[in-house]
C-alpha cells in the first residue's frame, strides 16, 4: 500500500513538474537551489579578502611592468635595473595566480559531477515531455 501510495505521489510530482506552470516554477526553484549551493561552497572554500588582496599584488605588479616598458626609451640603464628587480618578483606572482585559480576551482570540483547527472536527467524529463505535449 506504501509503495502504492509512493508511486501515486512520484507519479503525480512528474506530472506537474512536466508541463507549464508546474515545469516553470520546478527549473526556477531548481535554478535557485543550485545557484545557492554554488554561492554557500564558494564562500565555505574560499576566502574573498585574501582573494582580494592576491588580486592587488598580481594588478600592482602589471601594472609596474608598464611603468617599467616606458623606462626603455628614455632611460635605458634604469630600465635594465628594474626589469630585473621585476622579474624576480614574477615567478612568486605567477606562483600566486595559479593558487588564486585553483582556490576559485575548488567549489566547480566539488559540484561539477552532481551537476553531470542532474542536468540530463532533467533534459530527458522535459525532452520526453515535449513531445507529450505537442500531441
Amino acid at each position: 500500500m506504501l509503495n502504492l501510495l509512493a508511486q501515486t505521489g512520484w507519479d503525480t510530482f512528474i506530472q506537474l513538474i512536466s508541463y507549464p506552470p508546474g515545469s516553470m516554477i520546478f527549473i526556477f526553484l531548481l535554478s535557485i537551489a543550485t545557484t545557492l549551493l554554488s554561492t554557500l561552497l564558494t564562500k565555505l572554500l574560499t576566502d574573498p579578502k585574501k582573494l582580494q588582496e592576491k588580486q592587488n599584488i598580481i594588478k600592482e605588479h602589471q601594472n609596474r611592468r608598464k611603468e617599467i616598458e616606458e623606462l626603455q626609451e628614455t632611460n635605458p640603464k634604469k630600465y635594465k635595473k628594474e626589469l630585473a628587480k621585476w622579474e624576480r618578483m614574477d615567478k612568486p606572482v605567477q606562483a600566486m595566480q595559479q593558487k588564486m585559480g585553483l582556490q576559485r576551482m575548488k567549489p566547480m570540483c566539488i559540484t561539477f559531477v552532481p551537476y553531470m547527472i542532474l542536468f540530463p536527467i532533467i533534459a530527458g524529463l522535459y525532452r520526453n515531455s515535449a513531445g507529450n505535449f505537442k500531441k
